[in-house]
């Protein structure tokens, strides 16, 4: 009566309301003997329900009746939710699964699995038995290499008779690494999880790679290194560092504290104030955990340490040998003094060159004159010839004085040029007048070629002169009589180039390198010999001036030497580099 909404029974009876359209149960003769049950809807107050309707014989016909069943339609409902959540849940998952009913047939897979294996979804779906998947695996070369493949098949198989779960690691020929966990379902059957570990085990592998590379590294080096944790105990270190402090293994085994390294017996005062500064750099707080590096002396050694907090709270702490880098920094300390030494004396010698050496020289010289000029009587021409040697000697030997005080100079920085203007053509005219007599004496011809657009440049004219009479005097004393030396000047952009040319012999191409160094010499037979020291005053001076010099030789076609000024003076007068200096 509720679920037809109708009062009483005899109103009911009168309506002869049938439970369920007749069309919704189709129920034959045979079926209604067995009293087979129904379902149907009906609707009441606007809500539908669920019933299931059971029809049996009887004398007078038929009896049906109806049980509501909307609560366990509702619960098959909310089940059925539930399952194809979990489906879904455990397609997304990466993790392969596989559960196979009692019958050992495959009852549900999830994507994972059908791509581990790369099995076709159709052959899935008609849930195969496991053996069978496991022999089209063995097939494909999916499985792990079995020496008896038979006996690992039944073996697998057995998870279906055994409680227990079973972990197990496979190695596929194809590289992958898997770990299989196999237990038996709550409803029957076996659940098989397969975890794709290759990913994992290349990682450990580099990672393990990776520590024993560092590992070894560590273990060769020459420095000490040790390792401290945030709690200022020893971590890590290597052979060398328990070679450089002498610890015992037993020591170093229980991790001491960085505080105990202190307290280690045979250590210098340096050593034992390093490592208390070395237990606060480690052990402060993380606002005073700062680098900190000094130097020790421990047993005829010197010892380079640094303390490096590190970001994980750990502290890194280096020992280095550095013994004979101190030693050498010392001896050349001990040379560089000893050299300024030397240089101060050589300067104190020189300055007392000029008139210990010169002063009486110079009193050679005239007094020679004088007796050359007869002031003291006539003198025979062998006495005459005499005179006349002692001179030119004495003047030569001014002149390698003279030269050897200006290098020097040059070395010390103690020359400072008279910048002036200079008349490029009065500077070659005068220069070439002075050697005249001894260009006549040789029966040499000199031309002087000077362009047009050659003024003046500012320069020291007396070390001008001087670089030009050096390169006169040297071209005049290795050039054959009535050949011709040419002096001239031009310019080169904001450059002035003055330079000397002979035809002579030349110079040998592997001396070439050579002529400007002090001291290098090389003369032919019968030739002019000098102490080598003229080409080096005239780089020395030309460097000076903050220019260059070259040179340009053939054999048997002269030689040019070519010296390049600045026409508007050296900017930034500085010492040139000696070739030989001290």
């Amino acid at each position: 009566m509720d679920a037809a909404e109708i009062g009483t029974a005899d109103a009911l009876l009168k309506r002869n309301l049938p439970l369920m359209k007749s069309e919704a149960i189709d129920l034959s003769k045979a079926d209604i003997k067995t009293g087979l049950i129904g379902r149907g809807r009906l609707i009441r107050g606007g809500r539908p329900r669920a019933f299931n309707v059971h029809v049996l014989p009887s004398d007078q016909g038929e009896i049906g009746f109806a049980l509501d069943a909307t609560p366990l339609e509702e619960i098959e409902k909310e089940l059925d939710r539930h399952i194809k959540a979990h489906v879904s849940t455990l397609d997304k998952l990466s993790t392969a699964i596989a559960i196979f009913g009692p019958d050992q047939r495959l009852r549900f897979n999830n994507q994972a699995y059908a791509q581990l294996w790369q099995l076709d979804e159709g052959f899935l779906a008609a849930q195969p038995a496991e053996g069978e998947i496991l022999d089209k695996l063995r097939t494909a070369r999916l499985l792990p290499e079995q020496a008896n493949y038979r006996e690992w098949r039944a073996k697998q198989l057995q998870t279906y008779s055994k409680l227990e779960p079973r972990e197990d690691y496979w190695y596929l020929p194809d590289g992958r690494s898997l770990r299989v966990i196999s237990e038996q379902h709550p409803f029957g059957g076996v659940t098989h999880l397969y975890e794709n570990l290759t990913k994992e085990y290349q990682l450990e592998s580099a990672y393990n790679e990776l520590y024993e590379v560092q590992r070894e590294t560590l273990d060769n080096l020459a420095e000490a290194v040790a390792l401290t944790a945030p709690d200022g105990r020893l971590r890590l270190y290597n052979p060398a560092f328990k070679r450089f402090w002498s610890i015992d293994q037993a020591f170093l085994d229980k991790k001491p504290h960085v505080s105990e390294f202190a307290q280690l017996p045979g250590l210098s005062v340096e050593s034992r104030a390093a490592w208390q500064d070395i237990k606060f750099s480690v052990t402060g707080l993380e606002a005073n955990r700062k680098e900190h590096d000094g130097r020790i002396g421990q047993d005829d050694r010197i010892l380079h340490y640094r303390a490096v907090p590190l970001p994980d709270g750990n502290a890194l702490l280096t020992f280095t040998d550095v013994s004979d880098a101190v030693r050498a920094e010392r001896a050349l300390n001990d040379r560089a003094e000893a050299l300024e030494a030397a240089d101060r004396l050589k300067n104190s010698i020189l300055s007392n060159v000029s008139y210990e050496v010169r002063t009486p020289l110079n009193s050679i010289i005239g007094f020679s004159e004088a007796l050359a000029l007869g002031m003291m009587g006539e003198l025979s021409a062998g006495q005459s010839e005499y005179i006349n040697f002692i001179r030119r000697s004495s003047e030569d030997l001014k002149s390698i004085i003279d030269a050897i005080i200006d290098l020097s100079a040059i070395d010390a920085g103690q020359m400072e040029l008279k910048l002036a203007s200079v008349d490029i053509g009065g500077l070659l005219e005068s220069t070439a007048g002075k050697f005249l007599a001894l260009l006549e004496k040789r029966q040499l011809h000199l031309t002087i070629e000077m362009a047009a657009d050659v003024t003046t440049i500012i320069a020291d004219r007396d070390r001008l002169e001087q670089i030009l009479g050096n390169l006169l005097s040297n071209a005049a004393g290795f050039s054959a009589p009535h050949s011709k030396i040419r002096m001239g000047a031009r310019k080169q952009g904001n450059n002035l180039q003055i330079w000397v040319a002979d035809s002579g012999r030349g110079i040998d191409p592997e001396y070439q390198n050579k002529v400007f160094d002090r001291f290098q010499s090389k003369p032919l037979p019968g030739s002019h010999r000098g102490p080598g020291l003229g080409l080096a005053l005239v780089k020395s001076f030309t460097e000076l001036h903050g220019g260059k010099v070259s040179l340009l030789s053939k054999l048997d076609q002269g030689t040019t030497v070519v010296c390049t000024l600045p026409i508007n003076g050296p900017q930034k007068p500085s010492r040139p580099l000696a070739a030989n200096a001290a």
